[in-house]
């Protein structure tokens, strides 16, 4: 099994041969006629009957069944251990997945290194420098290079070992034989992002600071999410989470306002409402929209899509682990980060879907005019049957705007609204 490639039939020159490898040195009579059928034979040829599935029935030569033997215990281990078998012609080779602490390696990749608890990859027995190449499909699908925008290109890395932070990779390694091996490569671990922002909470300017971990498995689980991802509207608030690290990230949120804001202040008026607002505004980027032109993309923002940067597809929606961990994301992914923080910290929120746009509305029993929206429209309903009060909440602005204000375009589009999903708070 520690072989990387397997040649069971390198006697077998052709499968057309196998009457040469079946047949014994004996003389052989066609069953029809009963003339002589020489080797290799296919036909009779005096009467022309098909021969070969008598001349299949002789006995193996010495040597040959241990082959046949050989191949059937291989199928049978390759079976048990979850060994991937590929076939190139007669050639068997062997694609196996190794995981050691979480973190995993596939592909052909897989047989040429070891897998250190750690994380780190080893070349051979670690005494052979050679070359890696790889990427991290975790991250954004595009990069900009000299003003237009492709693939995100390999990085490559020299030596026997490969240490890598935790990340989805495509992984290529030369080998010292001149071969090239390719495979997959989920590095398991904690990812941190570091936040800071300032915004004006309760009149004053003020600067806010946390760190969030989370671990990259996580994110793999919800990326990986065979949920529709665009358009959906009966999938819209299966995108609103507030398990795991998002709850994890809510209590952090609560202490860093805490710090600030002073202990016993009040995390459930507007002033806080405003405060996760903020941090969505400030701390997630809106991705450049692109259109492809071949195989390089150009920027667009009138027919662009950012999500054909972040995640290769024209219209993507995120779960919001995947917008934390890209640290980026268009309309629909920060409002689903949005309404999952409004849910944790306890405020009941609705997701608005409006023609070609997607915005968060809080419910709030109390509200106060901002002096400080200037350019930006008030905008509240009241919600018919219960009266009470949702004010809408724009989450892709470059600055702090509070909530109950949105910009003139999307102020009109309200009256034009799609669909409107209701989120109850966590109690």
């Amino acid at each position: 099994t520690e072989s990387r490639h397997l040649e069971l039939w390198d006697r077998v020159e052709h499968v057309d041969k196998v009457n040469n490898l079946c047949a014994d040195s004996g003389d052989m009579s066609c069953p029809g006629c009963g003339s002589e059928i020489q080797e290799g034979d296919k036909y009779c040829r005096v009467c022309g009957r098909d021969v070969a599935p008598s001349i299949a029935k002789k006995p193996l030569p010495d040597g040959k069944a241990p082959i046949v033997l050989t191949v059937v215990i291989v199928l049978a281990l390759a079976a048990i251990v979850g060994v991937v078998m590929t076939s190139d012609g007669l050639n068997i080779s062997f694609s196996k997945t190794i995981t050691v602490n979480g973190s995993t390696i596939s592909g052909e990749v897989a047989n040429e290194v070891t897998l250190e608890w750690d994380g780190t990859l080893t070349y051979d027995d670690g005494d052979e420098q050679t070359l890696w190449m790889y990427r991290d499909t975790s991250g954004p699908r595009l990069e900009e290079v000299a003003g237009f925008y492709m693939s995100t290109r390999l990085s490559e890395h020299a030596g026997a070992s490969l240490a890598l932070p935790p990340g989805d990779y495509e992984i290529i390694l030369y080998g010292e034989d001149g071969e090239i091996y390719k495979g997959r490569f989920i590095r398991e671990g904690p990812v941190t992002r570091h936040y800071e922002w300032s915004a004006i909470i309760a009149g004053e300017s003020r600067t806010f600071s946390l760190d969030h971990t989370y671990p990259f498995s996580e994110y793999a689980r919800y990326a990986g999410s065979d949920i529709i991802r665009n358009m959906g509207v009966g999938t819209i608030s299966k995108y609103v989470v507030t398990d795991g690290s998002i709850g994890t990230l809510s209590d952090s949120l609560e202490d860093a306002y805490l710090r600030v804001m002073g202990p016993g202040s009040s995390v459930d008026g507007q002033d806080y409402a405003d405060y996760l607002l903020s941090f969505v505004q400030c701390c997630f980027t809106y991705p450049d929209m692109v259109v492809p032109n071949g195989m390089i993309y150009y920027l667009d923002e009138k027919n662009g899509s950012g999500d054909t940067l972040l995640r290769g597809q024209e219209e993507y929606w995120m779960f919001p682990h995947e917008t934390i961990h890209l640290g980026s994301g268009d309309c629909e992914d920060t409002s689903f980060l949005l309404a999952s923080l409004y849910s944790a910290a306890g405020f009941d929120s609705a997701l608005i879907n409006t023609p070609g746009h997607m915005l968060v509305a809080v419910v709030l029993e109390d509200f106060t005019a901002r002096p400080y929206s200037h350019g930006y429209v008030y905008t509240v309903k009241a919600l018919e049957g219960t009266g009470e009060r949702i004010y809408f909440c724009e989450t892709t602005t470059e600055s702090f705007v509070p909530a109950g204000y949105v910009g003139p375009s999307v102020a009109e589009d309200i009256d034009f609204v799609y669909d409107v999903v209701f989120i109850e708070g966590v109690e």
